[in-house]
């Protein structure tokens, strides 16, 4: 098995598929060396992956976490998924502020994916489901970049999703559609690098994995493609021919069937989400290349993004201040040396390497045009989408990190050409799998650290909303029976006497969605994102809700029914 930045130690012996044997196993060392290490890399690798995401899952559903807000909003889309009214398209989209037509996320495969969670669990289903769907799809990373690249590819997975988890806090609410997306982005890039290194069965995943980050959020929609399309097109680039070619219609039919109900939304909704999302950008000033290269650098930069935690509160004002303070000159400077990094390992025959570091341009390149398209008058999505940038720069450090370790190890062979033996070979790669799971052993060591308490903290913030959400539910379901209702709370917000709060009407039309009653809410930005608007010259009942602001309850209820109709 060849070891990340290694594999020159090995001789370039030509394969029948045109590999070398710096690309494959080596049957040899790995035997003598024994298969303790490897597989329990492998394992672990799946371990800690697994660990990322469950534990600060189990300690939210533990301490009573309940669906409330944007969290609420999902769940409601995920649990129409199986009526008449199944959404086409996804998640209510934050650019779509201040616009004439509301747009949304491109498709509806996240709703899909946690529909029959929230059918059995209406209370905390989508939180298990979504976990386990991120963890799923994490697990297969590893094994992709196992099939590439053995025990150092898999541990670099699992390392991107610790550190991302412990940085950036990623899993407290991975039901959270740039979170959930996330996840998708790290399978698909996984994914992908396994097809552009020769691995052709994977494309497929590689398709349903990019599709559903793109159907997830905006912001992901240019990398997530372009890892799906890149991934065959290097592939056969590099030389590597297939034996079979039913990965093309498996994954073909695989992305017919993702993307299916946005394409019929667009050919018969009136107007299509697709054609307002693609003419969004009319009459609006973009930020510009320069400014996407100046979030690139932010990820690139010399101080490591990976060490570096995400600063939420701080994000939501202005200017995210985390894009403070990185010269745009790190963005060409990283581009440059990935371009650089891929030419020079194609040319030593190095493709998995060449591959990687395509992959990570790629990457680099899509944040850039993605960051440079946002509207000048509306970067709010930064402040929470920032961890992104996490990944990528992450995936760049290993990148860089491989070719060093390359050079280095081909260097060391040059030295040593005449003086190492089988014996010191084996001796070194059991120094790099020590190495392999004491890093394993650390980022657990360090996520879990953190992860725990901001857990806790997630599950604190729920319980500000599920009381108040509780009574004013109790109080529309006793004033009328089951069936169409128009849901009011006054005041709806509160201002800083009473800390700033606005209630959650997605917590409480979730709420009364599953008891079997049909919510409208009146407001357009609350009834526009989880389509529960009143219909047009609708006569529902209607239940007033008057809360106390300084205690967060009920004081008074009205209910209002129209003329002619009894309740």
């Amino acid at each position: 098995m060849t070891v990340l930045g290694t594999e020159s130690i090995l001789p370039a012996a030509n394969r029948a598929d045109g590999s070398t044997s710096g690309e494959h196993d080596d049957e040899l060392t790995s035997a003598r060396s024994g298969r303790w290490g490897p597989t329990t890399i492998r394992l672990g690798s799946h371990g800690l992956v697994w660990a990322t995401v469950l534990v600060p899952t189990l300690i939210q559903l533990s301490n009573g976490w309940r669906t409330v807000r944007d969290d609420a909003m999902i769940s409601i889309g995920s649990y129409r998924v199986f009526s008449a009214q199944s959404p086409l398209v996804g998640v209510w989209s934050l650019a779509s502020a201040g616009m004439r037509h509301a747009f949304f996320d491109l498709g509806p495969l996240p709703f899909w994916l946690l529909a029959v969670p929230t059918h059995l669990d209406p209370g905390q289903g989508a939180l298990w489901g979504a976990a386990l769907v991120a963890g799923g799809v994490l697990s297969i990373g590893v094994e992709a970049a196992w099939s590439v690249r053995g025990w150092p590819a898999a541990l670099a997975v699992a390392l991107v999703v610790a550190d991302t988890g412990w940085q950036t806090q990623l899993f407290t609410d991975v039901v959270w559609n740039p979170h959930f997306g996330l996840v998708f982005m790290i399978g698909a890039g996984a994914t992908a690098w396994a097809v552009a290194s020769g691995r052709f069965g994977w494309w497929p995943l590689a398709v349903v994995f990019a599709s559903v980050a793109a159907q997830s959020h905006l912001i992901y929609a240019i990398p997530a493609v372009a890892l799906a399309v890149i991934g065959p097109l290097a592939g056969l680039a590099y030389g590597y021919r297939p034996r079979r070619w039913r990965w093309i219609v498996v994954g073909l039919v695989a992305g017919a069937a993702c993307w299916v109900a946005p394409l019929a939304q667009e050919v018969f909704g009136h107007p299509g989400n697709l054609s307002l999302v693609l003419n969004s950008g009319a009459g609006h000033s973009r930020v510009g290349w320069a400014f996407g290269l100046h979030g690139l650098a932010t990820a690139v930069a010399p101080r490591p993004i990976w060490l570096t935690q995400y600063p939420y509160r701080a994000a939501f004002n202005g200017m995210p201040h985390y894009l403070n303070g990185h010269p745009s000159i790190w963005a060409a400077v990283s581009l440059c040396l990935l371009t650089a990094i891929a030419v020079a390992a194609w040319l030593a025959k190095r493709r998995p390497l060449s591959a990687l570091a395509l992959i990570g341009t790629v990457m680099a390149t899509a944040t850039v045009a993605t960051l440079a398209s946002l509207p000048r008058d509306n970067l709010t999505v930064l402040g929470y989408l920032g961890n992104y940038l996490w990944v990528v720069g992450t995936l760049i450090w290993i990148i860089v990190a491989w070719a060093v370790g390359a050079v280095a190890a081909g260097g060391l062979h040059r030295w040593h050409r005449d003086r190492r033996s089988v014996g010191d070979l084996v001796l070194l790669r059991r120094g790099f799998e020590i190495a392999g799971l004491s890093l394993l052993a650390l980022m657990a060591f360090e996520s879990i650290q953190t992860v725990v308490p901001a857990a806790h903290d997630r599950v604190s913030a729920v319980h500000l909303d599920t009381p108040l959400d509780s009574a004013i539910v109790r109080s529309v379901e006793r004033s009328v029976p089951p069936g169409p209702v128009v849901v009011e709370v006054r005041p709806a917000a509160f201002g800083p006497g009473y800390g700033f709060y606005t209630v959650d009407y997605w917590g409480v039309a979730w709420k009364l969605l599953v008891d079997g009653w049909r919510p409208g809410l009146q407001s357009g930005f609350f009834g526009v994102a989880t389509n529960l608007s009143v219909p047009p010259g609708a006569r529902w009942p209607k239940v007033i809700v008057h809360i106390d602001p300084s205690t967060k309850s009920v004081t008074r209820v009205q209910r209002i029914v129209p003329a002619g109709r009894g309740v």
